[in-house]
């Protein structure tokens, strides 16, 4: 059986694949690296950590609403913490369960506490929410694996394509955002590196991925542009929104 020989076109196709691997991994080092100092308070004594609820000593919670699909209280709760300075220990919290704090937990449930262990001071533990790192790996798992069973190698270059877009909005967009970069000119880069890679993923050279990414770049730099005019026109900042004086302490 020949094999085939790869031509000029599919060689440019996997240099180019190996192009985006590098840029991926060089943004993931980046955004590593990276120290950030943006922050509201001083928080260098809280810590988040992975615990998991060994028992419910007293619970006082009720039902609300037509179907009691609110529920609001109090739970005494011990967690077991997994990980950080205090693994191993067992931490008596008092999950008050609120509308919007509605993390209602049982025996055995994974979740996220909030240490607060200032020097001098008696720690203090409050329950964050429930812990959904290992459902959001299996569901992220599954889904990539039916993308790639039912779409194969256009499903592959598909995931490569989405995991790309991924890191740049999480590892280049937000970070350089946070640091006090100009937000419309850094989202639209992000919207056409990602529109430039994810074409190529999907449909290869080919002339219908080069009028793909003309008409998004275009689109884009349009959509940007109307919105400069009309923030200038209409005199819209978003600093008379009720979270800019909040923003505008972050240091």
């Amino acid at each position: 059986m020949k094999l085939k020989r790869p031509t000029k076109k599919s060689i440019i196709e996997y240099v180019l694949i190996g192009v985006i691997f590098l840029l991926m991994l060089a943004m993931v080092i980046g955004f590593v690296k990276t120290e950030y100092s943006y922050k509201m308070y001083d928080s260098s004594t809280l810590n988040y950590v992975r615990g998991t609820v060994s028992e419910i000593t007293d619970q006082n919670i009720t039902y609300s609403g037509k179907d009691g699909e609110y529920i609001t209280g109090v739970q005494h709760i011990k967690v077991k913490i997994n990980e950080g300075e205090l693994k191993g220990q067992t931490v008596d919290i008092k999950n008050y369960i609120t509308v919007q704090h509605n993390v209602v937990v049982n025996e055995g449930r994974r979740v996220i506490v909030c240490a607060d262990t200032p020097q001098n001071a008696e720690p203090y533990f409050t329950l964050y929410n429930y812990d959904r790192a290992s459902s959001i790996w299996i569901l992220a798992i599954i889904f990539v694996l039916l993308v790639v069973i039912i779409g194969e190698k256009k499903g592959l270059m598909s995931c490569i394509g989405l995991g790309f877009t991924l890191c740049a909005v999480i590892c280049w967009l937000l970070p350089t955002i946070y640091n006090g970069g100009n937000g419309t000119l850094v989202s639209i880069a992000t919207i056409v590196l990602s529109t430039v890679v994810s074409c190529f993923c999907i449909n290869g050279l080919s002339k219908k991925t080069l009028l793909n990414i003309i008409s998004t770049v275009v689109g884009t730099l349009s959509a940007g542009l109307i919105y400069k005019l009309f923030s200038f026109v209409l005199v819209l900042s978003g600093a008379s929104m009720d979270e800019s004086e909040a923003l505008s302490l972050i240091s």
